[in-house]
């Protein structure tokens, strides 16, 4: 447990974001904001939120439903 906030605390040091906000993060008890995850992905050098593709035409996924 230690480990893991020593390792927080490093992350809030390099990407700007608060500890204690970290904390909430990964304890699902925040949503994080596009500010504090840009900041935490730019320290991490890695890709936090995935991407995504196109989302479905809404005509073509109603005609699924009812076919």
């Amino acid at each position: 447990m230690a480990e893991a906030a020593t390792g927080q605390r490093a992350l809030a040091t390099t990407s700007g974001v608060a500890h204690t906000t970290i904390g909430r993060i990964l304890a699902g008890t925040v949503l994080c904001d596009i500010g504090s995850l840009a900041r935490l992905e730019d320290a991490l050098g890695r890709t936090i939120w995935p991407e995504h593709g196109r989302t479905p035409n809404r005509r073509s996924v109603t005609r699924r439903a009812t076919a």
